[in-house]
């Protein structure tokens, strides 16, 4: 791809943005769409006052929304949304910073010394791009030390940036269960694997026995878990008959009446729909209230077991409890809203074979979508693409078709492409057995990362060749570095693309929510319902964000030093999306859960993972430039990164997987102090109650899986 064919996509992805930035800004002006743009506010306070007076000022476009975005604090968005909020705007913080520091490196040192040399003939046949790029530097030139010493230094900068962040992530976790008050996860452990004695007749009773003998002062008491059957499905028809009676209970009790069918075809008086309602509600009721009581025999081997302080049920779920590792597993237990109370059912010891077949499948997911991938980066390819399909050669003579078929059309297919792979992840990794929401969409996230840098960065980088590269990496593994340095630096003007298109144009449309638009002009016209339901209100995906953002940061790295033109776009990206969802977590996105942070060990798994094939790839560089000083000292690289991230694992990972037991006791001192202690021993004897046993609320709708949510 030519600089005139980047052009043109940038320009179309520009253009694009602009549009839907302009949309937003007048549409959130609009009192009919704050179910949208302003979701969370307005569940949490349903009795909300807009202003739904006409001005003219709502129809012109503004700005005001970024700054507002930027005006809360940390802890205000802490407080708001949650610390998993806050980490999540961290890694685009992280990346500002050692981007902005590549940018000034690149562009101002780097693109100089690439452009001034002479290595790439000036022709019209030639990728205008390469002269900016380290493939116009002379083979064996003294000008590589200059990328030699920038790959040093933005990898020191690297290491130091990702240790602050961690330690301040860190520091954050501690605060942030130091400062909260009990939360019930904090006294209790999920047991599982629990063996029935002979001389009890449940498991249940075996529970209380063990616990009752071994934690006999800090025990406090338990919540099994069953197999709950057809009870879900039946909770959820009440609560629709429910909120069906509520809606008939506003109608007028004449039309309600009229509109009504009657008992028997057209014969027979009409009957009030409302008595109708009640009758289903009462007789559903009833068959509930018996299957709850037979429930109570469908135990599971699994338990919350609650404890009367944090420091007793630190104890149990951070130790082993028999001398045999397969029975009486414990674990923390994740927080009351964040179980996924399906996966209790899946016996301890096939988990590791549901893990070994989700791996399969991602696997197989990965390599099928090799074949599409491929083909979509023929587009980039036209000798290619001509050779296949001739017609092609005849089409693209029209004006600008070419640079749009080349520049524009892969990333948006591409794109397109990709869209459902995170929903089937998040799918694989609920049947993985993960017993917490969370914890799925952290594996779902690190999947799909994977999933990533094989179809979207290695695929992209070996188009054309794909087999003979594969074959030859097989064959010569020695050779990956060599061959990586020749085919990274072709697919630069691509990458730029793709930039433009799921970040400046992706992100203009998250903020614009063009389908919950849509929806909400239905559902108010059409239904007249104006009111913010739970369905309305979503949880911030990250299992479908942050594996992109890992993406880019690969491919930063690995352009920072061969292409430095690249990086003022990713800059742009990361300062944009950073703007982006610090506006859609504080008005659009209420969070599920919160794991205090636990997903920053993953992201910084994946910047660990960048460093280090990038550092690989510029031993090939260096190699293949005809610097074999050069390459040999950059082979320490990699081992550095490597010490390092074990370094941080050492430091800092022990704080996300475990509680301090020093931090547990003083807390418990302090709630003895404050008088907190016995509140929350009062909340830990329903907390973990499974839903199907959940009391049942005829004159309202309640839903003990998001009653904590959206309180």
């Amino acid at each position: 791809m030519n600089l005139l064919g980047l052009a043109v996509s940038a320009g179309i992805n520009i253009g694009l943005a602009a549009l839907f930035l302009t949309l937003y800004s007048v549409f959130r002006k609009q009192p009919v769409n704050a179910n949208v743009f302003f979701a969370r506010h307005v569940w949490r306070d349903q009795n909300l006052k807009m202003d739904k007076g006409f001005t003219f000022q709502r129809l012109l476009p503004s700005a005001g929304w970024i700054k507002k975005s930027l005006q809360p604090s940390d802890d205000d968005i802490i407080a708001s949304s949650a610390l998993d909020s806050l980490v999540f705007l961290r890694i685009f913080i992280f990346c500002m910073r050692l981007f902005a520091i590549s940018t000034i490196l690149g562009v101002c040192i780097l693109v100089p010394v690439n452009y001034t040399d002479t290595q790439v003939r000036r022709g019209n046949e030639t990728d205008q791009l390469d002269y900016f790029t380290i493939a116009n530097v002379k083979n064996g030139s003294n000008r590589l030390w200059v990328h030699f010493s920038a790959l040093y230094i933005l990898s020191i900068v690297a290491y130091c940036l990702l240790y602050l962040e961690y330690k301040h992530i860190s520091q954050k976790r501690l605060e942030f269960i130091n400062a909260t008050r009990p939360q019930p996860d904090q006294f209790t452990a999920l047991v599982r694997a629990i063996p029935r004695e002979q001389e009890h007749q449940s498991y249940s009773e075996s529970v209380e026995a063990f616990f009752a003998r071994f934690y006999s002062s800090t025990y406090y008491t338990h919540q099994m878990a069953y197999s709950e059957g057809k009870i879900s499905a039946m909770l959820h028809q009440l609560e629709e008959l429910i909120k069906k009676g509520e809606e008939l209970k506003k109608q007028p009790t004449s039309e309600r009446i009229k509109n009504s069918k009657r008992i028997i075809a057209w014969f027979g008086p009409k009957v009030d729909p409302i008595e109708v309602n009640s009758q289903k509600i009462e007789d559903l009721h009833q068959r509930i209230r018996e299957h709850q009581s037979a429930l109570k025999k469908k135990e599971l081997p699994t338990a919350f077991v609650s404890f009367k302080s944090r420091w007793g049920a630190a104890i149990c779920a951070q130790t082993y409890q028999s001398s045999n590792p397969m029975i009486w597993v414990t674990e923390w237990a994740p927080e009351p809203r964040d179980v996924y109370w399906p996966n209790l059912g899946i016996p301890y010891s096939l988990l590791k074979f549901y893990s070994l077949g989700v791996w399969i499948a991602a696997f197989l997911l990965t390599v099928t979508y090799v074949i599409p991938t491929s083909l979509v980066q023929t587009l980039v390819q036209l000798d290619n693409l001509e050779r296949w399909f001739p017609v092609v050669k005849v089409l693209l003579n029209f004006p600008g078709l070419n640079q749009i078929v080349t520049g524009y059309l892969p990333s948006l297919l591409l794109s397109l492409l990709l869209y459902v792979v995170p929903s089937i992840m998040l799918i694989l990794s609920k049947i993985e057995g993960h017993i917490s929401r969370s914890r799925q969409e952290r594996e779902a996230s690190k999947n799909f990362f994977y999933f990533l840098v094989g179809n979207v960065f290695f695929i992209t980088v070996l188009s054309g060749s794909l087999l003979n590269q594969i074959n030859s990496f097989i064959s010569k593994p020695t050779d990956i570095p060599s061959r990586l340095a020749v085919a990274v630096p072709r697919q630069a003007a691509f990458f730029i693309t793709y930039i433009l298109t799921t970040g400046w144009a992706g992100f203009s449309l998250e903020l614009l929510q063009l389908g919950a638009v849509v929806l909400n002009f239905i559902k108010v016209h059409i239904f007249g319902k104006d009111k913010v339901e739970r369905s309305d209100v979503y949880s911030l995906p990250y299992y479908r964000i942050v594996p992109s953002v890992l993406l880019f940061i690969l491919v930063g790295l690995m352009y920072s030093l061969l292409t430095p033109l690249l990086l003022p776009f990713l800059l742009v990206y990361f300062s944009f999306g950073y703007i982006v969802y610090r506006n859609q977590i504080l008005n659009v996105y209420e969070p599920a859960y919160d794991s205090g942070g636990q997903m920053w060990p993953h992201v910084h798994f994946g910047v660990i993972f960048s460093l280090v094939l990038m550092q690989i790839t510029f031993v090939g560089v260096f190699g293949v430039k005809g610097k074999a000083t050069a390459s040999l000292m950059t082979i320490p690289l990699p081992f550095t990164t490597l010490l390092f991230h074990n370094f941080c694992k050492q430091i800092f990972y022990p704080i996300f997987k475990n509680l301090p037991v020093e931090n547990t006791m003083l807390k418990d001192l302090e709630d003895e102090k404050h008088g907190h202690r016995e509140e929350m021993l009062q909340v830990l004897q329903t907390a973990y109650r499974h839903p199907t046993l959940q009391s049942i609320n005829l004159f309202g709708v309640n839903n003990s899986n998001t009653e904590h949510l959206l309180a």
